[in-house]
């Protein structure tokens, strides 16, 4: 079931064999639809109302270009280590027992035995992985914090349509770009983005971070971590004084909401009869929205291969030297111009 706006956000775009349209996809989301856990299952993944207890059948729901899904997941965790000392056990006893050593398929099958036994006292988990799909511009937008929760619903969408295929937004790391906007902001920064308050940086050698919160990230210790080699991999932004997020150097939103601002801005139906019809109001301006933003993105960004990258109407004090030829030829320049920032 869908909320009213995401809180997270990986963009992809996407390729299809058929059509992406609710009369195309309902009636395949349903066959696919999510069923109740069984006692011994694991897990229970399918398709589910986006509109949850609201409207129980609407497996989708299409406002403009956009298609809205939702995948829920019941899963039940086990106690790795309680399973093993289980297991152990149970092996031993039979190996006493039958006064004999187990083979490696009857062990198996004591563990599939132990496994089953206990996930039947194991109350499951559930969530949901909420997405839509710009069926104009070829994008899913997917309210996920992980590339792992994408990936698995990107697997259950290749089962409504098996041409179904999704790749990363942008084909290089953002860095460099994060990097110069907090090292001279007045020089780098676009005019319809912002700092807020967080950022994060991280030395590529290096597992720890420089975490940030709270704090005027135009500050001399930021730009002493830069000179420093370290690069900045998140950042909080607010664009266009509307939206407010932390971007990372994939091109991910992590903490998106709405400012006040872009809430008033949010046409509600006068006669309203539904609570339906508030959250298509809502997801109608976050879908353009955040459409605009990654559309925005693609002019800022020069990382993609695509050449449709126009420059013309880009407010931006930085021309960027990033190449757009190969992921080994955007790390060199991106050394290069950080090395250039840093002498000037």
């Amino acid at each position: 079931m869908h909320g009213r706006w995401f809180k997270s956000v990986i963009c992809m775009r996407y390729t299809s064999k058929e059509e992406v349209s609710q009369a195309k996809w309902e009636g395949k989301l349903k066959k696919l639809q999510h069923r109740p856990i069984k006692p011994a299952q694991r897990d229970s993944v399918g398709f589910s109302s986006v509109f949850g207890y609201l409207s129980p059948e609407m497996m989708s729901h299409e406002l403009q270009h956009f298609l809205f899904i939702s995948l829920t997941i019941e899963e039940k965790k086990l106690p790795k280590n309680k399973v093993k000392r289980a297991v152990e056990i149970k092996i031993r006893e039979m190996e006493k027992k039958e006064d004999k050593t187990l083979s490696k398929e009857e062990k198996a099958s004591i563990k599939d035995h132990v496994e089953s036994e206990m996930l039947k006292d194991i109350v499951a988990d559930e969530s949901y992985i909420n997405a839509f799909l710009d069926t104009k511009n070829d994008l899913i937008f997917i309210d996920a914090g992980s590339d792992a929760k994408a990936k698995r619903l990107n697997e259950f969408l290749s089962k409504v349509d098996d041409g179904f295929e999704a790749s990363d937004y942008f084909q290089a790391s953002l860095h460099v770009y994060l990097t110069n906007w907090l090292y001279k902001p007045g020089e780098c920064m676009p005019s319809d983005v912002h700092l807020n308050d967080e950022a994060t940086l991280k030395h590529d050698k290096e597992k720890s971070q420089a975490v940030f919160s709270k704090q005027d990230l135009e500050s001399e210790e930021i730009i002493t971590l830069i000179n420093h080699d370290k690069t900045v991999v998140q950042v909080s932004l607010v664009y266009q004084h509307k939206l407010a997020f932390k971007l990372n150097a994939k091109g991910q939103l992590k903490k998106l909401r709405a400012t006040d601002l872009l809430k008033g801005e949010i046409e509600k139906p006068e006669n309203i009869t539904s609570i339906i019809q508030e959250y298509e109001a809502d997801w109608i301006m976050m879908a353009n929205q955040l459409m605009k933003l990654y559309q925005w993105f693609e002019k800022v960004f020069e990382v993609n291969n695509d050449g449709n990258n126009s420059n013309n109407g880009r407010d931006q004090k930085q021309e960027s030297a990033v190449a757009t030829l190969s992921k080994s030829d955007l790390e060199k320049e991106s050394i290069e111009q950080m090395s250039s920032l840093k002498s000037a």
